[in-house]
C-alpha cells in the first residue's frame, strides 16, 4: 500500500515503517519519508549486510529495525556487527519466534531489552587516531584477559603480541572451562588453523558464552578443506560464533 495513503488512513502520529531488502529500497524509504525501516528475513542478508543498508540512512531521523532468527544468543552480536562503516547502529529489532516459544515470554523479553539497553548505553568509537590511540593506553592500563583458542603454529606468536599491548593471554580449550573463562575475560580470539573434531565442542561453547557475557570476538575461519568449510559454516558455529 502507498504509504501517502497509509497515513491518511491512521490517526495523526501514527509511525509508519517499510520493510527493506536492498539498499535501494532504503534509498526510496527515504525518499517516501517513512519513520522507519525494516530489513527483512528474506533473502537473508547477515550484519554486514544490515550495516551497508544502515548507511544509507545517515543523515536522516529514520530509524532502522532488524528481524529474522534474532534471540538472546545472537542479539549483541546483531547489534554490534550491524553497526555501518559511517557508525550508523540500528534502532532496535524484532523477536517474535523467540519470544512466543517461550514459557514466559516476559522474562525473555526482559532478557532482550536488558541487551538493547546496555548496546545503547556504550559509546560507538570512531576511526580516529586519537581513539586508537586511547584505546592502546587503556588497554596496558587494564590489561585485559584474552582467551585465545587458537592453531599450534601460532599460539606462542599470538601470545607474545598480546602481552607486547599489555594484555594478558590465555590459551584453554576444554569445554568444562568456557562458561568460566568468559566471565572474567576480555575478548575472545578463535582460529581454527589447527582443526580437530574434538576440538569444535570447546570452540563452539566458547562462542555462545563469550555472546551470553557480551564479550568482543575475533573469529579466524582459515577454510582450506572441505572438512574445515563444513565446520566453519556449520550450524553451531555460526549460531555461537
Amino acid at each position: 500500500m502507498d504509504v501517502e495513503l497509509v497515513r491518511k488512513l491512521l490517526p495523526a502520529g501514527s509511525i509508519v515503517g517499510l520493510s527493506c531488502n536492498t539498499p535501494e529500497q532504503v534509498k526510496e524509504a527515504v525518499k517516501l519519508g517513512v519513520d522507519y525501516t525494516k530489513n527483512v528475513t528474506s533473502p537473508i542478508i547477515g550484519t554486514r549486510g544490515v550495516g551497508e543498508r544502515l548507511k544509507v540512512l545517515d543523515g536522516t531521523t529514520i530509524k532502522a529495525i532488524a528481524i529474522g532468527g534474532i534471540k538472546t544468543g545472537n542479539l549483541w552480536r546483531t547489534l554490534h556487527g550491524g553497526v555501518s562503516v559511517t557508525g550508523h547502529p540500528l534502532g532496535g529489532v524484532a523477536v517474535v519466534s523467540e519470544i512466543v516459544a517461550s514459557q514466559d515470554p516476559r522474562v525473555v523479553a526482559t532478557a532482550l531489552g536488558k541487551i538493547v539497553k546496555a548496546f545503547k548505553s556504550q559509546q560507538l568509537l570512531s576511526n580516529s587516531l586519537l581513539q586508537k590511540n586511547e584505546l592502546i593506553s587503556k588497554t596496558r592500563d587494564i590489561s585485559p584477559l584474552v582467551h585465545q583458542i587458537t592453531n599450534n603454529v601460532v599460539a606462542t606468536q599470538s601470545g607474545n603480541v598480546t602481552l607486547a599491548v599489555g594484555a594478558s593471554p590465555i590459551l584453554a580449550t576444554e569445554p568444562e572451562e568456557m562458561e568460566d573463562l568468559s566471565k572474567i575475560c576480555g575478548a575472545l580470539l578463535v582460529n581454527v588453523g589447527t582443526m580437530r573434531a574434538d576440538g569444535l565442542e570447546g570452540m563452539r561453547l566458547a562462542g555462545r558464552y563469550a555472546n551470553k557475557y557480551r564479550k568482543p570476538i575475533v573469529f579466524d575461519p582459515v577454510r582450506a578443506s572441505k572438512f574445515r568449510k563444513q565446520s566453519v559454516e556449520g550450524k553451531s558455529m555460526k549460531i555461537c560464533l
